[in-house]
């Protein structure tokens, strides 16, 4: 008998790239490495910090990023964002989450905007903190040596949200070209619940959907929290599975993308 260890993200209040990182963090991945990736970053004025609070009944751990510099976050293109990370010097499984989900970031922007992924300027999610986020995903997610991510029905939101581009209706446009082929609610709440950086680590971490919770052994239980403090529990469910392969396949519950 084959097992492996499943991350299975239960988005009922959607998915961000903060509720991501505080959702593996909660889980127990390893803060240290977090912490000497965002030092490789070598971007200057960039910190971040964990803390426990609570979102509604639930206590959950909040990963910020702080960027203090002179200058307003820049709108990067693919490539100048492939040459940090290829300066940071990230293990070969990070390299490819962080390419994966910057290239589905890029690809998302050109079929809105008509334009060549290469020429597209990443907005918000070309700035300082996103990149954080990131690769702070994407570092907590090798540190817990998962096998593969499965997320759940994905809960987005509605009403409006201020981009670079002006007001857009939620879920922003690039959101819902990187959610393609994936089962989607509006959520609990008038507000962005899930972000193009959350969408797009999806695409990085090679999530499978799902209808439900994969059947398996619970083995570790985590919440990240969103920035919000809403009327429900703003966070995202994150559980670890020890999931037996070979019984797998019959139970039907798994859609790859």
């Amino acid at each position: 008998m084959r097992m492996s260890t499943v991350l299975f993200w239960d988005p009922f209040s959607g998915i961000s790239g903060d509720m991501a990182v505080g959702s593996l963090l909660s889980l127990g991945a390893d803060w240290d490495a977090v912490q000497r990736a965002m030092a490789a970053l070598e971007i200057p004025g960039l910190s971040v910090n964990r803390q426990v609070v609570r979102r509604g009944a639930v206590e959950a751990t909040r990963f910020e990023v702080t960027w203090i510099a002179e200058n307003p976050p820049q709108h990067r293109h693919l490539s100048q964002i492939r040459d940090i990370l290829e300066r940071a010097q990230f293990s070969p499984k990070v390299q490819r989450i962080l390419r994966a989900t910057f290239e589905a970031l890029a690809e998302a922007e050109a079929r809105i905007h008509g334009e060549d992924p290469e020429a597209v300027h990443l907005h918000e999610v070309g700035a300082e903190d996103s990149i954080a986020d990131i690769v702070a995903a994407a570092v907590a997610f090798e540190s817990l040596g998962v096998d593969r991510c499965v997320v759940g029905p994905i809960a987005v939101g509605s009403g409006w949200t201020e981009g670079a581009h002006g007001a857009l209706p939620v879920p922003a446009p690039a959101t819902l070209e990187l959610l393609r082929g994936r089962r989607l609610t509006a959520g609990p709440a008038n507000v962005e619940l899930t972000t193009p950086t959350g969408a797009a680590l999806l695409y990085g971490l090679g999530a499978a959907s799902a209808e439900h919770m994969p059947p398996g052994t619970l083995v570790a239980i985590g919440y990240g929290a969103g920035a919000r403090d809403l009327a429900h529990p703003n966070v995202l469910r994150a559980l670890l599975l020890e999931i037996d392969d070979e019984a797998e396949g019959s139970h039907g519950w798994l859609h790859a993308l």
